[in-house]
């Protein structure tokens, strides 16, 4: 018994010294290389089918099923437009690069979608309305959650289902541009004969499709979409992090000496996603899009189309080329066939045509005839009653009233085409007209912003200017009483405290005059709104509050500005132009 005893105490001994080694590598490595460790625990475990479509369930998810049980995880992407035919400037690609700055240098974007709110079926409106709960727009798409799976992938192949395994949920990679062409081809007549339900109509002959989604669809989500403030979708290398203290290596898988080398891409949803919900959009593989690619020269695209873009970068690249503006041509084919490689994969959008069908092409030109204010959807008959001509009518009134009267289809001919021309300038004036607004309703909310910021530095003014009249007010008292040599300290220190009395009155009298100065500026901004109509203002603002994100201080400040603007454009409409003072908006401050 004394033998056996002395063994077992053998044992335990290193036992409980190799379990507080194991301790400490796996807290080391968990720390360290939070993903790393956690994909490598799930490799020993059992592969669940909602880890090949969807590992990280969010709200605002839309999911459509695929064959085989499987689904494909969307998210609703937001266009910060109102309207059908208005569309979304901003500007993409980098300019940290000039070796080669004709491939993704800074460039301007035009967006917009065929799809609208309420385009989609109920069901999928629903399950997506949380993403967009804040949003004002009239155009929204959908797009891939994650990169499209090997399981995704044998799910449309035709064959039979095929068991799941490690290899499962990874992204599906060596295929060519063609092959996934072919893919959302099939996918979507899949969709057709099992769930047309499930997709957007825009009219009965006008359905949704899956497709590869464009480069400015692709960009723009992999930016945080709505999600992120316009000024810094267009500034901005990476989208914000989610994840106080975090680092861009957190939110997808590229090459990083503060992490172990990568020979392969991961599972989808290993890493954190992006502010609209998106994963992988930062390395892991390469995504194509459907769009050729253009060079970039100042100002503009170029006019040749060359290969396809793809984006995002790969587990081979390295921070700088995973950011969502890098711009990569990918060719369609080499001597040897069809391009394809180990590092590229794809995910998919769901979108729709944008003028197909009857009822879509009367619903554009009845929207098109709205554009830039008056208009007549056909010109006026000899026998209707013709607005009186002034000087102040819309010149399209003048030519409507002209081709009321022509006689002759030379004439008339001339008109409409006047007409047209009138029309597109109409148009183009209107879309000014709506920039001009958006930049002085911003620039209303920065100037509240502004006034708010003065005058909290004025508040810390005064109450410095108080507590310096404190102190001389005790120096001198300390001085009736104070000993020759005290005394003579007090004297030489009172001079000093003076002084700074002194500037600290400047200092407030500083602010009080920038106060004047900015409340001066908010009120010559508020009267050049005045001058458009109101219909505009009210398509705007909505947009501009939606832009606003964030709980930070600087955030919670702007929509209180914004509050503050939104009820001082409501005094002006109703006369009230003197109740909009800087009392009044100090007032409701919450300082």
């Amino acid at each position: 018994m004394i033998r056996v005893s002395q063994n077992l105490n053998d044992l335990i001994v290193p036992s409980l010294a190799v379990s507080l080694l194991l301790w400490i590598f796996l807290t080391l490595f968990f720390s360290l290389w939070p993903n790393e460790a956690y994909g490598a625990l799930e490799r020993f475990g059992e592969v669940k089918t909602e880890s090949v479509y969807n590992p990280k369930p969010l709200e605002g998810d839309v999911l459509l099923p695929m064959p085989c049980g499987l689904s494909m995880a969307f998210r609703l992407v937001a266009i910060r437009v109102k309207g059908r035919l208005r569309d979304m400037e901003t500007r993409f690609g980098n300019d940290d690069d000039n070796s080669k700055p004709f491939l993704d240098r800074h460039h301007p974007v035009y967006l917009g979608s065929p799809i609208g709110l309420n385009d989609l079926p109920p069901a999928l409106r629903q399950a997506a309305s949380p993403a967009v709960k804040d949003v004002s727009t009239d155009q929204v798409y959908l797009i891939g959650k994650y990169e499209v799976t090997n399981a995704q992938w044998q799910a449309m192949s035709g064959s039979a289902c095929a068991a799941l395994d490690q290899e499962s949920a990874k992204p599906k990679t060596a295929v060519s541009w063609y092959d996934v062409l072919d893919f959302s081809a099939k996918y979507t007549d899949w969709l057709l004969k099992n769930h047309p339900d499930l997709l957007p109509t825009i009219t009965p002959d006008n359905l949704g499709v899956v497709r590869l989604p464009t480069e400015e669809e692709w960009e723009y989500a992999a930016r945080g979409g709505h999600e992120t403030p316009t000024d810094w979708l267009r500034s901005e290398p990476f989208f914000p992090l989610q994840k106080e203290d975090s680092k861009p290596r957190e939110y997808g898988l590229f090459q990083d000496n503060k992490y172990p080398p990568e020979t392969k891409p991961g599972n989808i949803g290993r890493w954190l996603p992006n502010p609209l919900g998106l994963f992988d959009t930062a390395g892991n593989v390469n995504e194509m899009t459907i769009s050729s690619f253009k060079m970039t020269v100042p100002g503009r695209l170029h006019g040749s189309a060359g290969g396809f873009v793809s984006k995002g970068g790969s587990f081979m690249d390295e921070y700088e080329a995973v950011l969502p503006g890098r711009r990569q041509e990918t060719a369609f084919v080499y001597a040897e066939g069809p391009v394809s490689a180990n590092n590229l994969g794809f995910r998919l959008a769901v979108s729709a045509d944008n003028t197909l069908g009857q009822a879509r092409l009367s619903e554009l030109k009845s929207e098109w005839e709205k554009m830039g204010g008056y208009s007549q959807t056909v010109p006026l008959a000899n026998n209707q009653k013709v607005a009186a001509l002034t000087d102040s009518a819309d010149p399209l009134i003048k030519i409507d009233s002209l081709l009321a009267s022509a006689q002759d289809e030379a004439s008339k001919e001339a008109l409409e085409r006047l007409r047209a021309e009138m029309k597109d300038f109409n148009v183009i004036v209107a879309r000014q007209n709506e920039a001009a607004v958006n930049s002085n309703c911003r620039s209303l909310v920065y100037a509240v912003y502004s006034i708010y910021n003065s005058e909290t530095r004025r508040k810390v003014a005064a109450v410095m200017l108080e507590n310096q009249k404190k102190d001389i007010k005790l120096l001198n008292d300390a001085l009736k009483s104070a000993d020759r040599n005290t005394r003579n300290q007090l004297e030489d220190l009172i001079p000093k405290y003076k002084k700074l009395l002194a500037n600290a009155q400047a200092q407030l009298e500083g602010f009080e005059t920038a106060l004047d100065k900015q409340f001066e500026y908010y009120s010559t901004l508020l009267t050049n709104i005045s001058r458009y109509e109101p219909k505009i203002v009210d398509m705007i603002m909505p947009l501009i509050r939606q832009d606003i994100k964030g709980n930070d201080h600087y955030s919670q400040s702007m929509r209180l500005s914004f509050q503050q603007v939104n009820l001082d454009i409501g005094k002006l409409r109703a006369g009230q132009e003197d109740k909009i003072t800087l009392e009044s908006i100090i007032k409701n401050a919450d300082f």
